[in-house]
């Protein structure tokens, strides 16, 4: 039963029994006789009238309960606080208020930050590399909007940070680069150069933890995910070589340290020098070996005066062994031959013009030069493609230049270890291939030639990829079944 309070009596003029009368006199109140009337006890939430004669209601939100932290609604014999946002009315027995609600004891209600409860509201800390947005949550920040952050690289935004990658590769760097995990992944390829700088790029991928897994497909892809800096690190760090090579060649010949400074630093600020030696290229690795034979050659002259000393045959077998390098990247490298070629000459007709010395001590010169600068080459060179054949023993795009045999030591290779017949029997489906290098199999297909013209005629040319149109069916001449779904001889 709610707690009711008594109210100053009513007298009744008539001395009738109001509250037996008029049970309900009071309205929300209880009322009782007395002896002098009635009185009214009201409930909670009403008071006497201006009259004294009902219990009428109070207005509860002129004493301001919500505290201006919501709008006070009144009701019958009530009210309610509708709190504004950021706080939740709270009920109690005596009172109903606006109360702040705590937000950071929600979860997540500041990610990628720390919240921090205000009255009727919270804010968000942002963490580093983060900013607070117009919703004030902490989202990311783009730094790589800012040209700044990978002022020599491609900017990769990550949540909170940001990464910096080489550049996306170039054209000449997509063509080596796929070599390089050709042969991490010894698949067989073709390539107009020799292996060995293309050899080395893969080597320094591999020990710099590269896959080969990078499909190289056309300039521009992202390298994202793939450990690509061991081969552009080390196509760099040869780059770097050439100004010190170029220093001590110039030092040499000239005996002028100002002469060789500037050379140097002609070579450290070109342009040309500093972009093709941070890309996969094949220029880096051939400068290096040009520069190492020069620096030998020149090393080598200096030594003339004392021969056949332990000096002497350094510099001799480093310029053969630079010299197999050279042209082991690419056949430019014979220009390098050439000229240690020429100075050979000139040396050998200085040493043959000396009358101090014997015919047997211009033959010591003369064999010791031929093993230096043709033999150690030689067997160098041919040990680079010796390597590149033991290596890329799988099968891959660089088969259909070689014969039907070679095919058979590729692994996976539809002819590899498969055995052939002796004898060629009627009924046989074959392939017919020129024996010659980039030799084309023998291929024909249903499209006439000419197209639009009556006299249509097969076709019957020489392709160099596998194809279904390759397979012939050896026949009998009287046979004639045209049903068959290829060609027959």
């Amino acid at each position: 039963m709610p707690d009711l309070k008594e109210i100053n009596p009513k007298v009744s003029p008539t001395g009738i029994n109001m509250c037996a009368s008029i049970p309900s006199i009071c309205g929300r109140g209880k009322c009782i006789s007395v002896q002098t009337g009635y009185t009214c006890l009201c409930e909670p939430g009403f008071k006497l009238s201006a009259l004294q004669t009902n219990c009428i209601d109070v207005n509860e939100c002129d004493e301001n309960p919500c505290e201006g932290k919501g709008r006070c609604i009144n009701s019958h014999g009530s009210y309610s606080c509708q709190c504004h946002s950021g706080y939740s009315q709270v009920i109690t027995q005596n009172r109903k208020f606006c109360q702040d609600i705590n937000e950071c004891s929600m979860p997540n209600k500041c990610q990628n930050g720390k919240c921090v409860n205000t009255e009727g509201s919270y804010t968000c800390e942002c963490n580093s590399g983060f900013a607070k947005s117009w919703r004030g949550q902490c989202e990311d920040v783009d730094e790589c909007k800012d040209p700044s952050s990978c002022p020599s690289g491609i900017c990769i935004n990550t949540l909170g940070s940001f990464q910096c990658q080489a550049c996306s590769p170039g054209w000449d760097e997509t063509h080596f680069g796929k070599m390089g995990s050709y042969y991490i992944n010894r698949t067989f390829f073709f390539d107009v150069h020799p292996p060995l700088g293309k050899m080395l790029i893969g080597s320094a991928g591999f020990m710099t933890g590269y896959d080969g897994t990078f499909p190289f497909i056309k300039p521009g892809d992202k390298y994202e995910g793939h450990n690509y800096l061991g081969m552009r690190g080390f196509c760099a760090a040869l780059g770097s070589c050439l100004p010190i090579f170029t220093f001590l060649i110039v030092l040499e010949l000239s005996q002028s340290q100002s002469a060789a400074l500037i050379t140097a630093s002609l070579l450290i600020f070109d342009t040309g020098c500093i972009t093709i030696s941070q890309y996969i290229l094949l220029d880096p690795i051939l400068m290096f070996f040009i520069t190492v034979a020069v620096l030998s050659m020149v090393k080598f002259n200096q030594q003339s005066y004392r021969p056949f000393t332990a000096p002497w045959w350094v510099w001799l077998v480093l310029c053969g062994v630079s010299l197999s390098g050279a042209v082991g990247v690419k056949f430019v490298g014979l220009f390098i031959i050439f000229l240690v070629g020429l100075n050979t000459i000139s040396d050998l007709s200085l040493l043959l013009g000396d009358l101090n010395l014997s015919l047997m001590d211009v033959s010591k010169h003369f064999l010791a030069r031929v093993v230096g600068l043709i033999l150690i080459p030689l067997f160098l060179y041919v040990t680079i493609f010796a390597v590149h054949f033991v290596v890329l023993n799988k099968s891959g795009p660089g088969d259909g230049f070689f014969s039907s045999a070679f095919h058979s030591r590729l692994i996976g290779n539809n002819l590899h270890n498969v055995s052939m017949p002796e004898y060629l029997a009627y009924g046989s489906t074959i392939t017919a291939k020129n024996l010659r290098i980039a030799g084309g199999y023998l291929h024909s297909h249903w499209h006439l030639y000419p197209e639009g013209v009556e006299a249509k005629q097969q076709q019957v040319t020489a392709y160099l990829h596998k194809d279904y149109n390759n397979l012939w069916l050896v026949r009998k001449p009287e046979e004639n079944d045209c049903k068959k779904t290829f060609p027959f001889l």
